[in-house]
């Protein structure tokens, strides 16, 4: 959670314009009750018109401070929200970029999109709530004991019996709801991989007719997916009918207690008036948090996840004093006694490979399934780290050149085609992207590309 928070410091000017908007807003809002007892016994009850018309135009015009109080503080904490989880999601973007294929078998890759997208959402709202709710509802509660107890001292003991109730209420949600949120997350995280692995083999699915299998496995993490996200919102939904009869059993004490001050003299109809408004304020406060304390195991979780993203250093790291290619590469490729097994793994995968592929060769690798042929393929780029020995490019070790140095000058075609999105231009443009037209017409000429395009429509 605390290298979440720290995005907040960019914004520091906004928060304290927000925190400061929240405070006049509040304010506002709790001398309203008062100007009402006001109104009703010292001028309704007297019969004195002006000063209702003076107190009346006091409280319209704190409820307009209130109003605009209001849609400055939303706009402010919007505006700031969306920024920070746009600075997040970038962050954990670049970050997933620099990530070897090591890191990309720890965290799937269902799993790093649901953390740029679900878990960064998660932190948005929360960043939202944790201004709305976690300052506001504090001074509510606070200011409108402290009035209430200035209205009438005799019925504080209602609240010696209500905060406890509630208090009790909040913590029991919330120590339900923490584990429910982690494996709602979890489940979101295998819903989306089963989803991406069925979309992206749905011809080999097809071909062994096995729709009905793959839907079936789909429809059992969805299922366990909506029992837990029902069983979560059975107690989400309770939160506010247990206040709302909280809060109405709590109104109808204060009226037959208040009853009974005012025939003996001790209380006035406007002082009740303020004391139900302000218990409903402090209700409101309780609501705010106990909502607020619901939602934060979620956000925790999520932020959580994004952390381990952020926080783990690419297992390939460029040198800190890194050589270049000479100026006249040939492109020799030497493994000098390489072997590799991959992390976690018993046994090499490779084992002491030494060879020499030469300039202007064809040099071919044979072997059955498993043998190792891509793995060996995926050392020459650094995709993988060798695990024992070297690979030399024209005599120099690739781990003493940066990636990019590395990376430019091989070509590099895997198994499996991917076309991004966008034109067949600006996917033969990756490489170089300052290509020519004519550029482009020969790569495609030598790929035997360009009469295919050129049968289609708009080729």
């Amino acid at each position: 959670m605390k290298t979440v928070l720290s995005y907040l410091k960019d914004f520091k000017w906004q928060i304290s314009l927000i925190v400061t908007l929240l405070l006049v807003q509040v304010s506002a809002d709790l001398l309203l009750p008062r100007l009402m007892s006001r109104i009703v016994d010292e001028g309704i009850l007297a019969s004195d018109l002006k000063l209702v018309t003076s107190l009346g135009l006091s409280m319209l015009g704190l409820s307009f401070v209130v109003t605009a109080s209001a849609i400055g503080v939303s706009y402010l904490i919007s505006r700031l929200g969306s920024k920070a989880s746009y600075t997040i999601r970038k962050d954990v973007f670049r970050k997933i970029e620099h990530f070897s294929l090591t890191e990309f078998e720890t965290f799937s890759t269902s799993s790093l999109i649901t953390r740029t997208t679900n878990d960064v959402m998660q932190v948005q709202t929360m960043f939202i709530m944790m201004f709305r709710m976690m300052i506001t509802a504090p001074i509510y509660a606070i200011g409108g004991f402290f009035l209430v107890l200035s209205q009438s001292s005799t019925m504080s003991w209602i609240f010696a019996v209500l905060i406890p109730l509630l208090v009790m209420f909040i913590l029991l949600v919330f120590r339900y709801a923490k584990p429910r949120f982690q494996r709602i997350q979890e489940l979101v995280d295998s819903v989306n991989r089963i989803a991406r692995e069925k979309l992206t083999g749905i011809r080999v699915i097809r071909a062994f007719n096995q729709q009905r299998t793959q839907v079936n496995k789909f429809e059992m993490q969805s299922g366990l997916l909506k029992d837990e996200s029902l069983a979560l919102q059975k107690v989400m939904v309770s939160i506010q009918p247990v206040f709302t009869l909280i809060m109405s059993f709590s109104t109808i004490i204060i009226i037959w207690l208040s009853s009974s001050y005012i025939q003996q003299g001790t209380l006035q109809v406007g002082a009740m008036m303020a004391f139900i408004q302000y218990t409903m304020q402090i209700m409101f406060s309780f609501i705010m948090l106990s909502f607020m304390f619901v939602f934060y195991p979620r956000a925790a979780v999520s932020a959580q996840r994004i952390e381990e993203v952020l926080l783990t250093e690419p297992s390939i790291q460029d040198p800190q004093n890194p050589q270049d290619f000479c100026d006249d590469c040939r492109g020799r490729i030497e493994f000098r006694h390489v072997s590799f097994k991959y992390p976690d793994a018993q046994e090499n995968v490779l084992t002491d490979i030494s060879f020499v592929a030469n300039a202007s060769e064809t040099t071919a690798f044979i072997g059955s399934t498993g043998s190792g042929k891509s793995t060996l393929i995926n050392l020459i780029p650094r995709f993988f780290d060798v695990s024992e020995g070297e690979i030399l490019i024209d005599h120099t070790n690739i781990k003493d050149v940066t990636q990019h140095e590395l990376r430019k000058r091989l070509g590099f075609i895997p198994q499996k085609g991917i076309l991004f999105s966008g034109t067949i231009a600006s996917n033969l443009r990756l490489a170089n992207p300052i290509a020519t037209d004519e550029e482009i017409d020969e790569a495609m000429e030598i790929a035997q590309a360009k009469i295919i395009l050129e049968e289609k429509e708009d080729g």
